[in-house]
């Protein structure tokens, strides 16, 4: 994985980057420490990476392919960025019946679909208990990013 003048803890670049280049990255990761800016920094450019056309792995993301220049835009239709609508953002039952229902539809233009939830630690107990189905069990093409505190 390419994280070209990207600042994060070198520990976390190399296992993250082992683990995408050999295929073998889980279907969900959480992103906890550092600030959130840092959080949600990477998880965009994991996002991208898990989108990217380029053939070569380790070159991702390229930032040239239209799918990087989508995801770059923040337009891209096969990432998904949960964030609470309530006044707590909190992230709600309703988001997660969202996800869920989205998660089953195949991706539209690249080969996977990401779902970035953010503030994954202020999700309700019932949005909880919504999500752990389609978490535990995630469509062989779709990848959760929970970024917490």
């Amino acid at each position: 994985m390419n994280f070209e003048n990207r600042e994060y803890d070198v520990k976390f670049k190399e296992l993250i980057s082992s683990a995408f280049d050999s295929g073998r990255l889980p279907h969900a990761i959480i992103l906890e420490g550092a600030n959130e800016n840092t959080r949600l920094s990477f998880a965009e450019t994991l996002a991208k990476a898990l989108v990217c056309s380029e053939s070569e792995k380790r070159l991702r993301p390229c930032r040239k392919c239209q799918n990087c220049m989508k995801a770059e835009s923040h337009s891209h239709v096969d990432i998904k960025k949960v964030e609470g609508t309530n006044k707590s953002k909190t992230v709600s039952v309703e988001d997660i019946r969202k996800v869920r229902s989205d998660a089953y539809v195949v991706p539209n233009e690249a080969e996977r679909k990401v779902y970035i939830i953010t503030a994954a630690h202020r999700m309700n107990e019932t949005a909880m208990n919504a999500f752990l189905k389609v978490l535990e069990e995630p469509p062989s093409y779709v990848n959760f990013i929970l970024e917490c505190e």
